[in-house]
């Protein structure tokens, strides 16, 4: 199969969004409009059926999307730690993830 000329994440997104609709009992079609099926007779529906792992992207984009974008009370309480002067930075822990890093950066 050979797509081209679309992002597969908006096809992806539209198959999503569609499989939503009919879980809410809601259809894209019009009625007297629809695909015309060998025969000339004309569906009222047309239906897209997801992989398994359609499936699980979907889930996934959804359990994401729910998260926040940082982690905010982290973010609040070295921000305020900062403001007051008593942020404190362990010399030599700080040291040795700069060597760690170093170190794997090497052998990438």
């Amino acid at each position: 199969m050979k797509v081209s000329g679309e992002n597969p994440l908006v096809t992806i997104a539209s198959y999503i969004k569609d499989i939503a609709n009919k879980e809410r009992g809601e259809t894209n079609s019009i009625e007297g409009e629809g695909s015309r099926e060998k025969g000339g007779t004309i569906s009222k529906a047309d239906t897209v059926v997801l992989s398994p792992r359609a499936k699980q992207l979907h889930e996934a984009r959804r359990i994401l999307s729910a998260l926040p974008d940082m982690e905010t009370e982290k973010v609040n309480r070295l921000k305020e730690q900062m403001k007051d002067g008593t942020y404190t930075v362990d010399e030599k822990e700080l040291a040795a993830k700069m060597i760690r890093e170093s170190l794997l950066n090497e052998y990438e």
